[in-house]
């Protein structure tokens, strides 16, 4: 059976990237150079490595997207997003399928991890693992929607967007950190 196919077609139809232009540019993380992006004053992109700032283009396609730096106060209005401190805007592109499960992935706790067949109940449904995964997967905004705290269910961390070694500092250094950061859920998606 096609997991996909028992999933509304209404839940994988595509939202479009806001009119507005996007900003792109870099901000050093404990976890390596990460690439952020913002459309007026939402967080829409926020991507590691040298790679992440094309994944952003091909995300944005046809979008006039300026580089340079960020916005003066940026580190610390991330820090306080993740804190749970701070309204920014999160405006992640993407089907209301992955706009779900996005949503879903801002109530997990900090330091804690989930399976993909939990996450996928929470969902509504263990037929919807694979698809979760897949809306996983392309998770625009990083860290931010914490993505990496979902793990299998059999052994180990599991992969990452961003590399592997990067999903485990970070379930590492959340762990560590003792809770320092309460749940995000107060976070929503516009």
């Amino acid at each position: 059976m096609n997991l996909e196919a028992a999933i509304p077609l209404s839940l994988w139809e595509t939202t479009s990237p806001a009119d507005t232009a996007a900003r792109l540019f870099p901000l050093s993380t404990p976890f390596g150079k990460a690439t952020v992006g913002l459309a007026g004053d939402a967080l829409v992109w926020f991507g590691f490595g040298p790679r992440s700032a094309a994944e952003f283009r091909r995300d944005w396609p046809g979008r006039v997207v300026a580089e340079g730096d960020g916005p003066r106060g940026f580190p610390e209005q991330l820090r306080a997003l993740l804190l749970g401190e701070s309204a920014l805007p999160l405006k992640p592109v993407g089907t209301p399928f992955q706009l779900l499960t996005w949503q879903i992935l801002l109530a997990i706790p900090f330091g804690a991890t989930v399976g993909y067949g939990e996450l996928a109940e929470q969902m509504g449904s263990a037929r919807y693992t694979r698809a979760a995964a897949r809306a996983i997967a392309r998770n625009p905004v990083s860290w931010v929607i914490p993505c990496h705290r979902v793990i299998p269910e059999t052994a180990g961390k599991g992969g990452y967007r961003w590399g592997r070694n990067r999903k485990n500092r970070l379930l590492h250094w959340e762990q560590e950190t003792d809770n320092v950061a309460p749940t995000v859920s107060n976070l929503k998606i516009s």
